[in-house]
């Protein structure tokens, strides 16, 4: 990093921190991560984090958001917490190449989204858990190289996979406003969108254990897990239940939950509670059925 960015660095507030960095070589971990992925390092607005072969970094978001930043990646903090002319704060991620696995706790709004770009394409959430890779090619063309078909290098490729909720994928930040332009992905289903495409493949459903096979071999050790109970509205009502005042302290315990990189299936487990919370919880449980009805939302 240039003296003159890691000087204006120092003069910005944090908005996360690295929590875990791990490499297959054990000099790599001790050089690199003192440099660039330390566990325990802040992260500010505008840096980008960044990985080589063999090497994998978890960072904490101060909005609850988990990234776990895989091999041979890099991905910018393009933008936290400046508002645009219209005082509109849009959280931005920026992809630039290789694989990140984000699981966005807090709920954003259609006017306040949360966007995760790369070269080729944008993911618009409001909380949710997904897998974003981005590359000249990705693992499609891996599989043509195997079968020797010719491969363009320009040609970048980014393809979403959606564990948890529901995002809304485009090929521009406009595009998203275009129901013609945009695929809507629910929990189980995938898509594709390579130049110069105009719009992504349409949405279709992926095998978790297939997935989970080629997403441990670029990050080892690291399980994922398929929720299809929850859409995004069910998660904004449950966020906001979950976050009002308790004597009894169940709903403090749900929100650390909700904020733990667990999601809902965290907020769930939180709010069964211990013997003594069950008489609170129950004065509530015809709420929560309430709040947990299925919804279809626009973005």
């Amino acid at each position: 990093m240039a003296p003159a960015r890691a000087a204006m660095n120092e003069h910005r507030k944090p908005i996360g921190r690295i929590t875990e960095f791990r490499a297959k070589n054990p000099m790599q971990k001790t050089l690199w991560g003192e440099r660039q992925s330390a566990e325990g390092r802040p992260i500010v607005e505008g840096e980008r984090l960044f990985t080589v072969a063999g090497q994998s970094l978890t960072a904490e978001f101060d909005d609850g958001t988990r990234a776990v930043l895989g091999p041979s990646s890099r991905l910018e903090i393009a933008n936290w917490s400046r508002r645009d002319a219209r005082n509109r704060r849009v959280r931005a991620l920026k992809l630039d190449f290789g694989i990140v696995w984000l699981t966005v706790n807090k709920i954003y709004s259609r006017e306040e989204p949360f966007l995760v770009a790369g070269p080729q394409g944008v993911v618009a959430v409001r909380g949710t858990e997904f897998v974003v890779e981005c590359a000249e090619g990705g693992h499609l063309v891996a599989a043509r190289r195997q079968r020797k078909d010719e491969v363009v290098k320009e040609r970048f490729e980014i393809e979403v996979h959606v564990l948890e909720g529901e995002v809304h994928f485009a090929a521009t930040r406009e595009g998203l406003s275009d129901a013609r332009s945009r695929v809507v992905l629910g929990a189980g289903e995938t898509a594709l969108l390579r130049s110069p495409m105009k719009a992504p493949q349409m949405a279709r459903p992926f095998s978790l254990e297939t997935f989970q096979a080629y997403f441990e071999t670029a990050v080892p050790g690291r399980r994922l897990a398929l929720n299809r109970e929850t859409t995004n509205e069910q998660r904004a009502r449950v966020a906001a239940y979950v976050a009002e005042p308790s004597a009894s302290g169940i709903e403090g315990r749900a929100s650390r939950a909700v904020a733990s990189s667990s999601g809902m299936r965290g907020a769930r487990a939180a709010l069964s509670g211990t013997a003594a919370d069950d008489a609170a919880k129950a004065s509530r449980k015809s709420r929560r059925e309430q709040l947990l009805t299925p919804t279809r939302e626009e973005f």
